[in-house]
């Protein structure tokens, strides 16, 4: 399988990400900066950490629609989900209680 990874949010060049740059990016001490300076709640710090694009490559065009090769992945984000909500989600579906570990 074959995706784009882009160095930010605001990166809109992306390129591919092959399995060395994807398992460099996972072990650099920036991103576990990043990771960490987030979660002591520093919102700016999410914004700069590489963003893995599953969903699609892009030829190694602009992260724009039109340019955009579907994968056939799809990505859901539950940043928004209540906690409540998640474990309401997590109780009914025992494939999710396995992928959403606290």
């Amino acid at each position: 399988m074959i995706f784009d990874y882009v160095s930010n949010v605001a990166d809109n060049n992306p390129r591919v990400c092959i399995y060395d740059v994807f398992n460099s990016l996972l072990a650099s001490p920036h991103v576990a900066d990043l990771i960490e300076r987030y979660r002591a709640g520093d919102a700016d710090a999410k914004k700069q950490l590489p963003a893995f694009l599953f969903h699609a490559t892009f030829g190694g065009k602009k992260r724009l629609a039109k340019n955009a090769q579907a994968s056939g992945l799809v990505m859901v984000d539950f940043d928004h989900v209540a906690d409540a909500d998640m474990e309401r989600f997590k109780a009914q579906d025992p494939l999710a209680a396995e992928l959403y570990k606290d």
